[in-house]
């Protein structure tokens, strides 16, 4: 026992739980009362007393009595969680106050909706970096992508490539080279070349989010989901947690977020993993590769009509030399009907088409021609005689047999009206 007048170490414990309980506005004590820690070598009854009621208790049940200093050892006083007392505050909306919006809410007409969640899915080698990368840019740019209205609200686009390495940057180089209308979206549109986990990295993808943009972002691409996945994909637990961080992703930056995800072993039943991922977004998008070119359906589409389907084809794009005069080469996609008037060309003629949209984005010059005052992108014709050259439009290696091959070839896209010359230079009629 401690001697009459000697402070009392429990008291003073006590006032400081109380103190840090008034502070913290705990609203009812019980929720955070004291720990009793028994001894081991004390057995219950023993230390039991017998209260006003009959009933026995442990001399601790009561926080704020007098103790034994023998026994402060055995107290210790729980602080509520900071999760606990900053819950989020939640506001209910009375039904007759709802009125209509005027202002539009689709980020991409009959594709994607403002601050909503999607998956753009497919198999290996489909095309989904290239369909996505080619949203990303145009939304980044606020312009119309495959004759859908884009509305960016002047945000900026945050795309993920998870998978690192160059193959997304080059994509993006040929972006910039072979969709020119579109560049100054480059400047709003953000690559992170790695992966991060969005279940338990979310704070740092913020963070570096603010630093690097000066504006919200209205999109951001998780490309893939599996290098940003924590956990088994099939196990509903861990697909729900990872689409709750999602979530918060979307609630705290009010981006929509789009994840480029496999499809399973039937390409026809969807995503790979948890059905739970399919439940909890707005818009799915299957992508799909054939002989005829890519493809990218709607297969799902919560705030209205699923009807958006659109066909590509990939076309190639030189971005430059490496040291050792190796060319570079990537792709984007384009509108496919361009691949079906393409697909009526005698060989020969097709690939001096393409030999000509290479020449002029390698070489080509804004000229008034045919005495107009349009000016069109023209590329001479030495320069498309020597792209026509590399590309073996002909198997002869002599020069009279390629001048040969590009006359030919000249006058046929001419009579289907692709294309229109002159003496020294030849352009593109639809552009």
């Amino acid at each position: 026992m401690m001697s009459e007048g000697s402070p009392n170490p429990f008291s003073e414990a006590a006032r400081e739980y109380r103190a840090e309980r008034d502070r913290r506005e705990t609203p009812k004590l019980g929720r955070h009362s004291p720990v009793i820690r028994p001894r081991a070598s004390e057995a219950s009854p023993k230390h039991a007393i017998q209260s006003s009621d009959g009933m026995e208790n442990d001399p601790v049940s009561d926080p704020f009595a007098p103790l034994e200093a023998h026994d402060i050892d055995r107290v210790c006083f729980p602080i509520p969680s900071e999760s606990k007392r900053s819950a989020r505050p939640l506001t209910l909306i009375q039904a007759s106050q709802i009125k209509f919006d005027t202002k539009p809410n689709q980020l991409v007409k009959n594709w994607l909706s403002h601050g909503s969640f999607s998956v753009l899915y497919g198999e290996s080698g489909a095309g989904k970096t290239h369909v996505a990368l080619d949203i990303a840019l145009h939304v980044a740019a606020n312009a119309t992508w495959m004759s859908n209205k884009v509305d960016s609200r002047e945000g900026c686009v945050v795309y993920i490539s998870a998978e690192g390495g160059r193959g997304v940057q080059d994509r993006v180089l040929a972006l910039r080279k072979a969709k020119r209308e579109i560049g100054h979206g480059a400047h709003r549109l953000f690559i992170l070349p790695s992966s991060v986990r969005i279940s338990s990295e979310s704070d740092g993808l913020l963070e570096a989010i603010g630093s690097a943009c000066d504006v919200d972002p209205v999109l951001i691409v998780v490309d893939t989901l599996a290098r940003c996945f924590d956990g088994d994909e099939n196990s509903t637990m861990d697909m729900n947690r990872f689409v709750a961080a999602a979530d918060a992703l979307r609630e705290r930056t009010g981006a929509h977020v789009m994840l480029v995800h496999h499809s399973g072993k039937d390409g026809s039943k969807g995503a790979r993993g948890s059905s739970a991922l399919r439940a909890a977004i707005d818009t799915e998008i299957h992508v799909t590769n054939s002989k005829k070119g890519i493809q990218a359906s709607v297969t799902k589409q919560r705030d209205f009509a699923s009807e958006g389907q659109v066909s590509f084809e990939l076309q190639p794009v030189f971005i430059g030399k490496h040291l050792d005069d190796d060319e570079v080469w990537s792709a984007v996609i384009s509108p496919a009907q361009d691949a079906e008037h393409r697909d009526m060309l005698a060989p020969q003629s097709s690939l001096a088409l393409d030999a000509l949209e290479r020449a002029l984005r390698e070489s080509g010059e804004a000229r008034r021609v045919g005495g107009g005052q349009t000016r069109r992108l023209c590329a001479r014709l030495d320069a498309w005689y020597d792209v026509c050259r590399t590309l073996k439009i002909t198997k002869s290696c002599s020069e009279n047999s390629l001048r040969v091959a590009c006359s030919r070839a000249k006058k046929s896209l001419r009579d289907q009206s692709l294309i229109d010359f002159d003496a020294t230079y030849v352009w593109l009629t639809e552009q």
